[in-house]
């Protein structure tokens, strides 16, 4: 049996709306609030290893996943600029030692729209998997 995870991401970006988004790759911000952003995602997701105890891992695969709780458009391979922030949390929380392939696969980002009362709720989670190495 594989052990897996699921750990909440930090929303960083203030939206149009008000409310909270994931970095995106279109983002057009300013370095230093990048900066900050990528920090707390980094931080965020490191503690939240920590809290779920994961132990140290010979390799991981790691996906990240959005539910925006509405059905507007988006590009999921946007959440990579997310998703790279959060695999170096894992690096922070020890759960490998490098972020290069010979230790982590990531796979593309998963957007979930909303249809009907599933996911209503917004979310953005990693979901971590212990695997195997790719030879």
């Amino acid at each position: 049996m594989t052990a897996r995870w699921e750990l909440d991401v930090p929303l960083v970006v203030p939206g149009t709306t008000g409310k909270l988004q994931p970095l995106s790759a279109n983002d057009r911000l300013h370095w230093r609030i990048k900066a900050g952003h990528v920090a707390t995602i980094r931080t965020g997701v490191a503690w939240r290893a920590k809290e779920a105890r994961i132990p140290p891992q010979d390799h991981i695969t790691v996906q990240l996943h959005y539910a925006p709780g509405d059905s507007i458009r988006r590009d999921a391979s946007n959440l990579t600029a997310t998703q790279k922030p959060a695999v170096d949390g894992l690096v922070d929380a020890r759960v490998v030692p490098d972020d290069t392939a010979a230790w982590v696969t990531e796979l593309m980002p998963v957007l979930h729209l909303r249809h009907g009362s599933f996911f209503r709720v917004r979310r953005l989670w990693l979901v971590v998997e212990a695997t195997e190495r790719a030879a």
